[in-house]
C-alpha cells in the first residue's frame, strides 16, 4: 500500500503545484537531506532513492491512493508509480481522492479511503 508517497525524486519538482508548501529542488529539502545532496547535483542518488527504480515483475500488488490537492508530495507521483507497476505486469489499484491534501486533510470521506485499502488487501490475500 502506498498513500501519497514520493515515487520518483527526479520528477517531483516538475509535478509540484503552484501553491506547493514543500519544494524538492531546494537545498535542505527533505529529498535533498535524504540523499545527502541537492537533487540536481546527484541524479544517480536521486534515482537510487526513488521507488520507481525498483519496480519489477515480481513486485507484490499495490494499492495506491493520493490526494488530488496534495501540496507536499505532487499527486503526479502516484500515477507515475502505478504506470511503472502496470508496465511491469504488477497488479495495482490507483485512487486519486478529490479535494484531499497531504495526509487526507480536507478529504470529505476519509473512512472510505481506509475501507478501499482494506478491501484491496482482502481481495489480494484471498485471490
Amino acid at each position: 500500500m502506498d498513500w501519497y508517497g514520493p515515487a520518483n525524486l527526479q520528477t517531483m519538482q516538475a509535478q509540484a503545484r503552484p501553491d506547493a508548501i514543500a519544494r524538492s529542488d531546494v537545498s535542505g529539502s527533505r529529498e535533498s537531506l535524504l540523499i545527502g545532496a541537492a537533487l540536481s547535483e546527484a541524479p544517480e542518488l536521486a534515482s537510487r532513492a526513488s521507488p520507481v527504480t525498483y519496480v519489477h515483475a515480481g513486485a507484490p500488488p499495490f494499492h495506491i491512493a493520493h490526494g488530488a490537492d496534495d501540496r507536499f508530495v505532487p499527486v503526479g507521483q502516484s500515477p507515475e508509480l502505478a504506470a511503472a507497476l502496470r508496465g511491469a505486469g504488477v497488479t495495482e489499484e490507483l485512487t486519486i481522492v478529490p479535494g484531499a491534501d497531504h495526509m487526507w486533510r480536507d478529504a470529505t470521506d476519509p473512512e472510505s479511503i481506509l475501507t478501499a485499502a482494506i478491501d484491496f488487501a482482502r481481495r489480494v490475500a484471498h485471490g
